[in-house]
């Protein structure tokens, strides 16, 4: 299964939005994959989560993580 990973590495008083989940979503749509995890140390505005909760009603999977999903991720 492929899956696109975005990683952004953002001082915490600036968040993620709609445009950076968008742009994920789409470089992994025009190439076929339906899978993708955008991960930041900031953390996603409202908008962002309403863009990543109506593309995964539409068939396409994105997980929004935070550093502390990361680390919990890594040390399962």
């Amino acid at each position: 299964m492929k899956t696109y990973i975005e990683c952004k590495y953002w001082n915490s008083n600036k968040t993620i939005g709609r445009e950076e989940i968008q742009k994920l979503a789409g470089a992994a749509m025009m190439d076929g994959v339906k899978n993708a995890i955008f991960i930041t140390t900031s953390t996603y505005n409202e908008n962002a989560l309403e863009t990543a909760r109506a593309l995964n009603k539409n068939g396409f999977n994105i997980n929004l993580w935070t550093t502390k999903d990361l680390l919990a991720f890594i040390n399962k």
